[in-house]
């Protein structure tokens, strides 16, 4: 699944066997992939849904609206989980493990949690930084903290039982300049990959029970970060094993590093297909897979 900056959201069986029906007998979807218009401006995630929100693919987008498409169920509509009554631009999602909760932050600063059951917020929105928050993600596991990157130079980690009015940070990690993403190993041992303009990709550790904040601790991978005007900022996402980081290149490559030595491991790249550079990535947590989205439209699936 992808999206874009016009609402657009879709779909792709990659490995889609439908080749011969004729284009006049199918429904349009004969070279696996079907379109959907769900929101009115940039998509800003998508995630497919666990525990009550299985099967389901969850998304959200500037529009202040998330919506999820029951793709098992056999519905070709997005029904609306929750709708901002304040027009909240969303800027980053994430969603709980049993499908209940959904973390929202937005353009200004705010950090919301939705009732998604209900379709109503659990408690009254609370402005956890001053500037626009890029993204946000829960810990794998226990999931009682949640790691923020922001436009103010920073990335925070919160326990999400104590995110009310005046709520302090577990962990400030300082950068230099603007921070892009923030996500914790899928492993559950609490490290944190950041992407940051200033060339940096950087992997935080747990140190007695929380992140090290001294920047001195933290491994620094040299990266060009600098996508100009019309390449979205890169974000590195983890492999499945914790054990690299995926990031785009402006040489139209993937670029894979190692994330306990800093070294490069692997290049992907396709001159003939990947012409554009790609700066979203999602990987398979089981398989050797990863799918690289450009600004062109395409995505790009390396195996």
């Amino acid at each position: 699944a992808a999206g874009d900056k016009d609402g657009n959201i879709g779909l792709w069986r990659v490995d889609n066997e439908d080749a011969g029906v004729s284009q006049e007998d199918g429904d349009g979807s004969e070279d696996g992939v079907l379109f959907y218009k769900p929101h009115g401006s940039y998509v800003c995630h998508l995630k497919w849904g666990r525990g009550g929100l299985g099967g389901k693919l969850i998304t959200a987008a500037y529009d202040g609206v998330v919506r999820a498409l029951d793709v098992q169920g056999g519905e070709q509509c997005f029904k609306e989980l929750f709708v901002t009554d304040d027009e909240d631009e969303f800027s980053g999602c994430d969603v709980s493990a049993d499908g209940r909760t959904i973390h929202l932050v937005d353009n200004h600063g705010n950090y919301h949690v939705v009732d998604a059951r209900s379709g109503k917020l659990a408690s009254a929105a609370v402005q956890l930084h001053e500037k626009k928050i890029n993204t946000v993600h829960l810990e794998p596991g226990a999931e009682r903290t949640i790691a923020t990157s922001c436009g103010d130079q920073t990335v925070c980690v919160w326990d999400v039982r104590k995110t009310g009015k005046g709520a302090k940070p577990l962990s400030r990690l300082q950068h230099s300049k603007s921070c892009q993403a923030a996500y914790f190993s899928p492993d559950g041992k609490g490290s944190l990959l950041t992407t940051c303009y200033d060339d940096l990709l950087r992997v935080w550790r747990p140190k007695g029970g929380a992140i090290d904040e001294d920047p001195k601790s933290a491994l620094k991978i040299k990266h060009n970060n600098q996508t100009g005007r019309w390449v979205l900022p890169f974000r590195a996402v983890w492999t499945p094993g914790s054990d690299g980081a995926v990031i785009g290149s402006m040489k139209r490559e993937v670029e894979v590093f190692d994330a306990a030595k800093g070294t490069l491991a692997a290049k992907l790249s396709d001159a003939e297909r990947m012409t554009a550079i790609a700066s979203r990535f999602a990987v398979h947590p089981t398989r050797n897979i990863i799918a690289a989205g450009t600004a062109s439209g395409r995505i790009h699936i390396y195996r």
